[in-house]
């Protein structure tokens, strides 16, 4: 029998290790991953195409000399077994079947474009295949280490063709291989007709879409049968229309009984607006919308109710939260949770990567594995799937789904089709990335999926040239009369000091002053450092409870610390409270965090942030009016000098803060949004499409444009190879893309802590990882490791390794754990010199 894979957990330690190993044939192998890729691009209307794909992947495998190779592997030396290329021979057969000359005379218009048609698709499914282990690969690059037609040109004796192809005739006739690749030809020409703008760009994702149904079929199949499992045995739902049914009586339910409990004006206004939310729900077809809603005016449950009638109305499978600030994952996370019970078990919130890194995005040709050692296997099936119906997770994230080379987000895409995706508080898209992100909107809107901007300081994404396909007007605000609303939802009064603080001290003799007049402040920083200098000034006032936030504490430890800030605030209302409330923080706090201080001092920022920090204040009119506070810190303090968005911001804030000085404009009105955004976007227009600057490659460009038309790689191979004609029609250089991308320039390196609190006990989490257990044990406790994980610089893990800061968790290699001594109750991480924590990756 030809075989796919050896089960590895279950190999006798005996010396022969034969005895009681398992072994999953080939054919198997193949008709599952055919199975299971042709259903998840099934969603966007190209099965046949996911299907072909699963059932050419491994047909390579079927050579003896793989055979051998795979055997020798499992059951021998494993340092002594060579690679073997087995991914291009399938890619091969369908090339030299199925691609058809460029010059070919057409006997029609239609024969010439189904021709067209016909040639796209064989040259993504050949790329697929070929990457399903190294990456997808450029179509056109200035690189040609890295062409696909490199892979696509070998040796057929190399690639041992005759016998993959004999093996794949024995197993489906060429007749009606035929009759697939001619159906699946007629699907994607389907679902390319229906792409308007940059059809090259549409390309490189259709790309990228397929290639993850297919590696993430493959990984499915391959962690199904290392764990003797069933498809059936690891789905955690079912019928999701029924979830989805049942999640929504449950919300109406909830909100009736806040109904009942709650009285005052911003209630009326909060429940008209989920009531206009959830009527839009379902009445809109799938597209791109924009939720408008002023801070404070019960956004979070709104658009939910927005989401599961949209759900039902469109038979969505899964429900998405993106937001660029990780406190909005936990705290709306938690919010859901408490509203709806029956989705308790069914969110995912995916904060960081926690699973084995798989390298830097150096763009190596690493083709196939080296070994089939069972740890670095089972790593690489450890990866999350986005397999819940409801996630919860970042703006980094999302857009590493789509432009990182990293196979563990790039298998997600497809899990983003058919479905509702929630963009939370857009306007903090880091600038670089504006048009990545409005091209990715928009093909997930080709993939059958509803978009949803959802925030108080609402950008005109969809002015630019190249920005969201929503039209013109208001057509795709699904809260109509929006001004009114921020009317209503007016409750701060906003004072602009414009003199510079220099020093701590000065701050704090400006604390002190505020803090007679209030019960509590909320002060927040632009920058982890300048909070936490304050912060370890003031924690020493024995009047105050002085609190501090940031990312230097792990997801659960915040959530306990707001849990006790709430707490503390309700108690002082209620004259209980012994002490008066002060909380440190940076923009962390900002957004999704349902909390009212009687006072709020933000260090100057971009006016949409200011928004945001307005919304902490006041937030259910305790008062009639609440007091803001707009203040200046030095550079020495901020280090804004190295921050030049956010200086950028600041500057456009202080002119429009000057414009309207006599004017008696609110500063937090639409009107004086649209102009803040106006003026940014003029500031950034020349960053929107990624520049890059390759001195080592000596090529520069934008991301946008080598994803698209790719202009420039075209005319420099041309300058460089005599006669040069494209191999290929599409363009992309996929490849340099991914290397060239990113949205945290510095990489990230998740690291566990033993926090030890708010229902969480990450001391147990670690000891389970530590301990062994099944792959399907350690998926699960991954999962909850994200509660307990931080993000730091790959130079601190450096550093805290030297001085045995951290230690490696043995089976799952990348992964590490922070020492106790290194993480504080108060103020969670500490620096190696034990003066605070240094600087984080996010606010």
């Amino acid at each position: 029998m030809k075989i796919a894979h050896v089960r590895l957990s279950d190999l006798s330690q005996d010396s022969d290790k034969t005895i009681g190993a398992v072994e999953q044939g080939l054919e198997e192998h193949l008709r599952n991953v055919e199975t299971y890729a042709g259903e998840y691009a099934a969603k966007f209307g190209l099965r046949t195409c996911g299907e072909l794909a699963g059932l050419l992947h491994d047909v390579g495998k079927a050579s003896e000399v793989f055979q051998q190779y795979i055997r020798d592997a499992a059951y021998r030396d494993i340092t002594a077994v060579k690679k073997i290329d087995h991914a291009t021979a399938g890619a091969r057969i369908l090339y030299e079947r199925f691609n058809l000359p460029v010059d070919v005379e057409y006997s029609s218009v239609e024969e010439k474009k189904k021709i067209a048609m016909q040639i796209l698709l064989v040259e993504i499914l050949a790329n697929v295949i070929i990457g399903h282990h190294s990456g997808l690969y450029s179509f056109e690059s200035v690189i040609p280490k890295h062409e696909l037609e490199r892979r696509l040109t070998k040796d057929l004796e190399e690639i041992h063709y005759e016998e993959a192809a004999a093996y794949l005739d024995s197993r489906i006739s060429r007749q009606e291989l035929e009759k697939k690749v001619e159906k699946a030809v007629l699907e994607f020409s389907k679902w390319f007709s229906g792409i308007k703008k940059f059809r090259y760009l549409s390309l490189s994702f259709i790309t990228k879409a397929l290639f993850s149904c297919l590696i993430d079929a493959d990984r499915l199949d391959s962690f199904l049968f290392e764990e003797n499992k069933t498809i059936s045995e690891i789905e955690e739902y079912h019928d999701v229309n029924m979830l989805w049914n049942k999640a929504r009586g449950e919300l109406d339910d909830h909100l009736l009984q806040m109904k009942a409990q709650s009285s005052g004006v911003l209630n009326q206004y909060r429940n008209a607006i989920g009531d206009t939310a959830a009527k839009a729900g379902r009445e809109v077809p799938t597209g791109i919308y924009r939720m408008t809603v002023p801070t404070g005016g019960g956004k979070t449950l709104s658009v939910m109710r927005f989401a599961l009638e949209h759900a039902l109305a469109q038979d969505k499978v899964k429900i998405f939260y993106i937001t660029n600030y990780i406190s909005v994952i936990e705290q709306n996370a938690d919010v859901i949770r408490r509203a709806i019970p029956s989705l308790q078990n069914y969110i995912l919130e995916f904060h960081s990567n926690v699973e084995k890194e798989e390298g830097k995005n150096t763009g190596n040709d690493l083709e196939e594995e080296s070994t089939y050692s069972w740890k670095e296997k089972s790593n690489r099936l450890l990866q999350e799937r986005w397999e819940k119906p409801v996630i919860f997770t970042s703006m980094v994230q999302f857009l590493n789904t789509f432009f990182i080379k990293k196979s563990s987000a790039r298998r997600r895409i497809h899990s983003l089709s058919n479905s509702i995706v929630i963009f939370d508080e857009v306007q903090s898209l880091p600038s670089k990335t504006v048009d990545l992100f409005c091209q990715s909107v928009n093909f997930l809107e080709k993939i059958g999926t509803t978009s949803v901007l959802c925030t108080a300081t609402q950008p005109d994404f969809h002015i630019l040239h190249e920005g969201l396909d929503m039209g013109e007007g208001d057509g795709r605000e699904l809260i109509p009369n929006v001004q009114e609303y921020f009317l209503k939802f007016k409750r701060q009064n906003v004072h602009y000091l414009p003199k510079v603080m220099n020093n701590t001290e000065e701050i704090e003799d400006f604390l002190e002053e505020k803090m007679k007049n209030t019960a509590s402040l909320l002060m927040i920083c632009n920058t982890v450092k300048s909070a936490y200098q304050i912060y370890r000034v003031m924690e020493e006032k024995k009047e105050y409870d002085c609190y501090y936030l940031s990312t230097a504490l792990c997801p659960a430890h915040r959530q306990a610390k707001l849990k006790d800030i709430k707490e503390a605030i309700r108690e002082s209302r209620t004259g209980n409270g012994a002490n008066k409330i002060l909380c440190i923080t940076t923009p962390i706090i900002e957004a999704g965090v349902d909390i009212s201080f009687e006072t709020v001092v933000r260090s100057i920022s971009g006016l949409d942030s200011i928004a945001q920090a307005g919304g902490r204040g006041n937030r259910n009119k305790e008062r009639e009016t609440g007091e803001m506070f707009l203040i200046k810190l030095s550079s020495d303090l901020e280090k804004t000098d190295k921050l030049p968005e956010i200086k950028l911001k600041q500057e456009i804030t202080e002119e429009i803060l000057l414009e309207i000085a006599h004017s008696g404009e609110d500063i937090l009105s639409p009107e004086v949004m649209k102009r803040y955004f106006k003026k940014l976007h003029t500031k950034l227009r020349s960053q929107y499409k990624f520049p890059f600057e390759n001195e080592k490659a000596d090529i520069s460009g934008t991301i946008f444009d080598i994803l698209h038309e790719n202009k420039n790689t075209r005319i420099t191979k041309s300058k460089t190879i005599k006669d040069y004609h494209p191999y290929f029609q599409n363009r992309s250089d996929i490849r340099q893309a991914d290397r060239e991308f990113f949205v945290i320039k510095e990489n990230g390196v998740g690291i566990l802590v033993p926090y030890k609190g708010n229902a969480v006990d990450g001391v147990e989490i670690i000891a389970g990882l530590q301990s062994g257990g099944s792959l399907y044990e350690k998926y699960k406790l991954l999962q909850k490791a994200q509660q307990i994980t931080i993000t730091l610089f790959d130079y601190q893990r450096k550093e805290l390794m030297e001085v045995g800061g951290l230690y490696e968790i043995t089976d799952i290699p990348g992964l590490y754990v922070l020492n106790e001594q290194f993480y504080s109750e108060n103020a969670g991480y500490q620096g190696i010199d034990n003066k605070g924590p240094q600087t984080f990756l996010h606010s």
